[in-house]
């Protein structure tokens, strides 16, 4: 059961790694007044509609996110040896 966990966290973060680097290039090549935040590939949207100059927090939070789930795989795969 805890190898199950561990692969699912370990798919979550990636999947957020890839979705922000996503919204990074689309901040890079800028076209109109903002962008849609979606993650999980355009699973769940967070705002229909974010100005470009409050994008970097939508992507620190994300970022910080990734952090805590590895972190959290981290903890899992040192108490599974247990």
């Amino acid at each position: 059961m805890k190898k199950i966990v561990i692969a699912i966290i370990n798919l979550l973060a990636v999947a957020l790694c890839f979705d922000i680097k996503r919204i990074y290039d689309l901040c890079q090549f800028k076209d109109g007044a903002g962008i849609g935040i979606y993650i999980f590939s355009g699973l769940i949207e967070i705002n229909d509609k974010v100005p470009y100059d409050k994008v970097p927090l939508y992507l620190m939070v994300l970022a910080a996110v990734v952090a805590a789930v590895l972190i959290l795989d981290i903890y899992f795969i040192k108490n599974s040896n247990k």
